[in-house]
């Protein structure tokens, strides 16, 4: 019942239009949690995947929560973590290395080795952190 009345409160829509298999799979895909269940929905609701089904009520474009780009929590929150901006991405990621105490010089260190990496993968010219005093 509280799957029915968040997806009629997310999507705008009376909790007698929502098709069960619609909702089953959501509550499913969330694991049941209501907080990762509201990002399936606001997901839904962005995206436009609802439609109207043969049976006159609400339903998934598809069936399957494949069609979500996710079909776990864990999916769910790589889709959005890929959803980001790739320096919001390249934040994280450096963060996620340095842990949560860290001097302003490690993470500046770890940066550059990041995009050196990288670039060396890539082929392209390595970034290099340049103290001002250098340039003079």
């Amino acid at each position: 019942m509280e799957v029915q009345q968040m997806i009629s409160f997310t999507l705008d829509i009376g909790m007698n239009e929502i098709d069960s298999s619609f909702w089953r799979n959501v509550f499913t895909t969330s694991g049941g949690m209501p907080h990762y269940l509201s990002y399936a929905l606001e997901t839904i609701k962005r995206n436009n995947l609802t439609i109207k089904l043969d049976n006159g009520l609400v339903g998934l474009k598809a069936q399957r929560a494949m069609i979500l780009g996710f079909g776990s929590v864990n999916e769910l929150l790589l889709y959005r973590l890929d959803a980001l901006d790739a320096t919001v991405r390249n934040a994280l990621h450096l963060a996620a290395v340095l842990g949560n105490d860290f001097d302003l010089l490690d993470a500046a260190l770890t940066y550059e080795q990041m995009f050196r990496v990288r670039n060396l993968i890539d082929g392209s010219r390595p970034w290099v952190f340049v103290h001002s005093s250098t340039l003079l």
